[in-house]
Order: structure tokens, then C-alpha cells, then sequence
């Protein structure tokens, strides 16, 4: 890794004239440079999604990934929804002491939690002590998965300071960093950094499957007929959302098949050793590259099972978030193929 001081600029206009597209800066490959900067006076809005340092908003730490290539443009768009929520003209709350940023978009997301924000501890401790940070900042309310992960690498509940809406934060002392990387894409430095909160195992041999209950979009129709087929290959339903971030890793870490429905549980793979079979259940025309590109990097097996809406979608349910029909015949082929029981 190459620790250089992190390339943020302030856009050319203040908060309340707008951000338009000429306002875009463009940087150095984020990929390879990672780094830090210690801003005196930095105001974090919108639930932390944007920050500003002298009436300007900081660009360049969140970036998403298109075509293979890595772009800038929605950053602006946090930025707008910051001026439209007006949360810099808020009640104001002030951060005494140094802060550690590792609030962003996406950022009390379970999955962007673990690759994009949690490994900015990995950052920042190449640069500072962790026992000279004062205070952790996180998108509020703060999450149980956000407490549990930070104190397993070593950050006592009492730092962590939950970023709220509709109030600025005014910190005496921020400490930002790169976002390690692109949504949609992994650091190898970054999974080894996660890698290393798995437990002690032997073989893995326990097959999972993370469900998803209500309110979770992309829910199973026919749920009673995959449960069966489920049950007939020893696989154990487990609801992600009832269990604690350590017995997530715990699961993750001994399983010898992860299946599931497209969602932040399958983040857990991560987890996971090599050789470990990730099966995804998705929506019909809905195959976005996270979990094959996490698989790949893990060096786990990947496979996916499409799934077909159960009839016509509304118009404001993008088919990303319809639930699905699973084909009982394909699983079966899946997991025939995939996955043999012990």
C-alpha cells in the first residue's frame, strides 16, 4: 500500500449557489493512493453524507464504478440533497477533540459498512494511534453492526458518535480519509483487513442460507417450496437481521455454502474460507457484478440462480427490488452441482 496525503478538493461554489457539473474535480487513481488529511473545523450535513470545510463541499472520497471505469458525478448529488435539506442551517452540535470520519453514502449499509467504510480504520491507523482519536463518526442512528465491528477492532462504544439529519456537526479536529474503494469493487488490502475478524475454524462444512423477512425488498414468493428443497440438502434458514455481528462472521466462517437472496447479507462471504460455494439468488435482468466480483476476489466459488417477478411490476418498483419466484428445477441443478452435503 502507498500511503500519500488524500486528494480532496473543495468544489468552486459555496453551499447555497447550487453544484453543477463543471464543478467536478478529477484525481489521482484512489485504487492505489491511499492516505489522510486532518482538517481543523470540518462540518459534516446530511447524515455525514457531505462534509464542508470553509462554507465549500470536500469531493473526492466517494466514487462509484461504470463500465469499468471509475467516476465521480454522484458525489454532486449528495451534495445537492445536502443544500435541499438545508441541515447546515440546522441545530448546530459541536465535536470536541479529534473525530475519525467513516460516515459517507451508503455508509450504515451493512455492505458498504464492511468494504468501504470499516477499513478505514486500516487507513488512518498507517497515519495515527488509534488511542490518540477522540471521537468515531457514523451515520446515525448507529447500527448494532457498526458498534460490535468497530469494537471488535479495538473502538469502545463511548467514541462512537452517530451522525444525525436535519444538524451540522461542527468538529474541532476531522480526520478524513479515502474511501479504500469504488463502490462495486474490492481492495485486496481491505478484505484481508476484514478477514482477519474470522474465527478460528476447522473445516468449514455447515451449509446457510440467509434469508430475508419484512420488510426487506427482493423477498421469496414461493418460499415454502425452497425452504423444502432446502431442508431435503441439510441447509440451515438463518435471518441475518436477528443475529449479532460476531455470530454473522461466526456462520460465515464455518459455512461450506453460502445462499441467498441479492442483499447486504451476502457481504458475509467475506468471511468465508476458499473454496466455499456463494450461491445468489437474484431477479430476473438483475445481475450486478458485487457478490461474483467478491466471490472472485475471495476465491470462492460463484454460481446464480435468476428468479422471475410473480406478475407486473408497478411503475416505482424497479425490478432490482421485486420479489421473486425461484425455479425449484434450477436450484436443484445448482446445488446438485455446486454444493455436496458431508
Amino acid at each position: 500500500m502507498i500511503f500519500n496525503a488524500v486528494r480532496l478538493q473543495a468544489t468552486n461554489r459555496g453551499p447555497a449557489a447550487g453544484i453543477g457539473p463543471k464543478d467536478r474535480v478529477l484525481h489521482a487513481d484512489a485504487e492505489s493512493i491511499q492516505g489522510q488529511i486532518i482538517i481543523q473545523d470540518g462540518v459534516l450535513v446530511n447524515s455525514g453524507d457531505s462534509i464542508l470545510h470553509h462554507g465549500h463541499y470536500l469531493c473526492g472520497r466517494w466514487r462509484e464504478r461504470s463500465d469499468g471505469h471509475t467516476i465521480e458525478s454522484t458525489e454532486i448529488d449528495y451534495h445537492n440533497e445536502a443544500q435541499l435539506r438545508d441541515d447546515i442551517h440546522g441545530e448546530s452540535v459541536i465535536i470536541n477533540g479529534r473525530s475519525l470520519c467513516l460516515t459517507g453514502p451508503w455508509s450504515d449499509n451493512y455492505y458498504h459498512w464492511l468494504f468501504q467504510y470499516l477499513p478505514i480504520l486500516r487507513i488512518a491507523g498507517e497515519c495515527i494511534r488509534m488511542d490518540e482519536i477522540d471521537n468515531v463518526l457514523v451515520k446515525g442512528p448507529i447500527k448494532p453492526f457498526q458498534s460490535e465491528s468497530l469494537s471488535l477492532l479495538g473502538i469502545p462504544p463511548q467514541k462512537i458518535i452517530g451522525i444525525s439529519p436535519g444538524k451540522n456537526y461542527l468538529a474541532e479536529e476531522l480526520v478524513l480519509t479515502t474511501i479504500p474503494c469504488a463502490n462495486r469493487t474490492y481492495t485486496p488490502w481491505a478484505i484481508d483487513f476484514l478477514r482477519q475478524l474470522r474465527k478460528p475454524q476447522t473445516t468449514p462444512s455447515s451449509p446457510i442460507f440467509f434469508d430475508r423477512h419484512f420488510p426487506a425488498t427482493r423477498r421469496i414468493v414461493n418460499a415454502e417450496e425452497v425452504y423444502s428443497v432446502l431442508e431435503s440438502y441439510g441447509i440451515q434458514c438463518i435471518d441475518c437481521g436477528s443475529l449479532s455481528f460476531s455470530d454473522q462472521v461466526r456462520l460465515a466462517s464455518s459455512a461450506n455454502l453460502l445462499l441467498g437472496i441479492h442483499g447486504a447479507s451476502l457481504a458475509n462471504a467475506v468471511f468465508s474460507a476458499p473454496g466455499t460455494t456463494l450461491l445468489e439468488l437474484t431477479p430476473r435482468n438483475y445481475s450486478p457484478p458485487y457478490f461474483s466480483g467478491l466471490a472472485k476476489v475471495c476465491q470462492l466459488n460463484y454460481a446464480r440462480v435468476m428468479g422471475r417477478e410473480p406478475g407486473p411490476l408497478s411503475t416505482w418498483v424497479p425490478i432490482k427490488r421485486a420479489d421473486i419466484i425461484v425455479p425449484i428445477d434450477i436450484l436443484r441443478l445448482k446445488l446438485e452441482r455446486f454444493f455436496h452435503p458431508c
